[in-house]
């Protein structure tokens, strides 16, 4: 992971590249959709503001969510069954942002979350494709105010 500060601004970038494809291209089709997307961690130690930008390779339909994860889950460690219970629906008690107000979006430009303040703990950030099946590549900036350890899961 590559980190620096953005252009005339206060926030770290972190930069984050990989793809959907096999096992992990598994669409937005509840249960379980989290469990089957390109999974990141955020470990956080200190209050953080962040946003997040998500661009496809390939001009899909692709939404990024970022959700709270219980506290056993502390120090970036997800367990597989945290994830089937995180969904971008509406009233999901978990989500913290998502992009678009949870509708998939095929833009060249990718799409962005709004500005989310996070407390300490640990969060999972979801990467997925409206579609399953569907294999591009992606690539996932984080901007932030603070400095935090992001871990790919899955």
């Amino acid at each position: 992971l590559s980190s620096s500060s953005a252009a005339s601004d206060v926030y770290k970038r972190q930069v984050l590249t990989g793809a959907w494809e096999g096992k992990v291209a598994g669409g937005c089709s509840p249960p379980g959709y989290a469990a089957r997307n390109p999974t990141f961690t955020i470990s956080c130690t200190e209050r953080t503001r962040l946003f997040m930008r998500l661009m496809a390779h390939e001009k899909e339909p692709v939404n990024v969510s970022l959700f709270q994860l219980p506290p056993a889950s502390s120090g970036g460690t997800a367990r597989a069954s945290e994830l089937p219970v995180l969904s971008t629906f509406p009233g999901c008690p978990t989500t913290i942002t998502t992009s678009h107000d949870a509708i998939f979006t095929a833009s060249r430009c990718g799409v962005t979350t709004p500005m989310a303040d996070l407390t300490t703990g640990t969060y999972a950030v979801v990467l997925a494709c409206y579609n399953a099946g569907v294999e591009s590549g992606f690539t996932l900036t984080v901007y932030s105010s603070r400095s935090m350890e992001i871990r790919r899961i899955l």
